[in-house]
């Protein structure tokens, strides 16, 4: 069965090498003759198209907690997307589609995976500072195995949960960058529902409402501040059994400010207070200081170097869990070595805090990647990543590396 199953496998990966060769050879024709698919179809009309495969490697697939448990695996990723944008005065639209395949060296299917994406979105400008926007997806992805719900489960029951999310947003922006305030209105709405393993995942389906008001205010030319108040509703159609109700009513608010320092270094620093209360009135109150802040710092005009920080909450995987309370830390470095090569190189840090448990996990991780453009639509990518986790609980435990080599090819 394994052997049949590599044939296959390679197979595939010579066939995808063989048709990005192919890519390569006319994107280099057309580079010379200097064309553009992304031309206008019509007037203020344009299509852009990508193709990305590539290899990828893990030395631990089912995220196991110690290396006796480890499965090696090698996989095949095509990533293929397109997005269609109408421009004219006053008026945007865009609509597109993403996917990504994946096949793997495994015994079966079962790991195997599609995923796609559809966005639809419009923005209408009726006046000089008045600017109304409509975005929404739908979205159908999986948790891999041996995450979320079934981080603690036997192999022999493998399956990934696949589920579908749709989203709508829309908003309304009063001002310019220029002017000395500007004011936006959001509110949007989501469902998250899993399509397989129902007699387990439809305790996980939940839907999300939000609304948010954002005020900016120019001090200077460098400097500015701004507010926001943010209100969500989650909402747990289906309760499991002997659990409680895990929605809630979550509001931030938060006072920030934004500055551009000097040439080389700027920076985004927002605090206030995050609330949460449970729609179970048995359930504790969430109350905790919250922030998220930015700072970048570019010595020369080809290095980067950005801290990240802040706080933010996730929607529990576990029944007898409120939320995720989630504390991040951050930093990267990005080099752009020649007109062709960049990298960059980064490491972060989270705690995640069960609430309504005692289980808080930390996790560390490293993420090295690269770009080489060879053409003009042409690139060649890769990265290699670890990250460790170290949890309360010790079958969340893991140690796991990925790496990834592939092509990208877009007009």
């Amino acid at each position: 069965m394994k052997s049949i199953t590599m044939q296959r496998f390679w197979s595939r990966l010579l066939l995808i090498v063989a048709s990005l060769v192919s890519a390569s050879l006319h994107a280099q024709q057309d580079d010379a003759a200097g064309s553009s698919f992304a031309d206008d179809l019509v007037e203020g009309t344009r299509l852009h198209a990508a193709l990305e495969t590539g290899v990828n490697y893990t030395d631990n697939f089912f995220y196991a907690r110690n290396t006796s448990n480890d499965e090696r695996a090698t996989g095949l990723i095509v990533q293929p997307e397109a997005l269609l944008t109408h421009v004219v005065p006053r008026f945007k639209f865009f609509g597109g589609a993403n996917g990504e395949f994946a096949w793997f060296d495994l015994p079966g299917n079962v790991d195997d995976y599609i995923d796609h994406e559809f966005k639809l979105g419009s923005e209408w400008q009726p006046a000089f500072r008045h600017r109304f926007a409509f975005t929404s997806g739908i979205k159908n992805d999986h948790n891999p195995f041996g995450t979320e719900r079934t981080e603690n489960t036997a192999l022999e029951d493998r399956e990934i949960d696949e589920w579908q999310q749709t989203l709508a947003n829309v908003s309304y922006h009063y001002g310019l960058p220029s002017d000395r305030y500007n004011l936006e209105l959001r509110a949007g709405g989501q469902n998250k529902e899993y399509s397989n393993n129902r007699e387990v995942t439809q305790y996980l389906d939940y839907e999300i409402a939000s609304a948010q008001i954002f005020g900016f205010y120019n001090i200077g030319p460098k400097t500015s501040v701004y507010a926001t108040v943010a209100a969500q509703r989650s909402y747990y159609e289906e309760i499991a059994p002997g659990a409680f109700d895990r929605g809630a009513n979550t509001v931030r608010y938060l006072l920030g400010g934004r500055w551009l320092a000097t040439g080389k270094t700027s920076g985004d620093i927002v605090l206030g207070y995050v609330t949460r209360n449970a729609n179970d009135p048995d359930r504790d109150e969430f109350r905790r200081l919250d922030w998220q802040a930015e700072i970048t710092w570019a010595p020369r005009p080809v290095r980067e170097f950005k801290l990240t920080t802040g706080r933010r909450s996730q929607e529990s995987f576990l029944n007898t869990v409120d939320f995720i309370d989630n504390r991040y830390a951050g930093i990267t470095w990005s080099e752009q070595w020649t007109a062709r090569l960049q990298t960059q190189l980064g490491g972060r840090y989270v705690e995640s805090a069960f609430i309504g448990s005692t289980r808080v996990d930390d996790t560390v991780g490293y993420k090295l990647s690269g770009e080489f453009r060879v053409t003009q639509y042409l690139k060649l990518l890769g990265h290699v990543s670890n990250d460790q986790r170290d949890s309360d609980v010790n079958f969340a435990n893991y140690d796991r590396l990925y790496a990834y080599l592939g092509a990208r090819y877009a007009r």
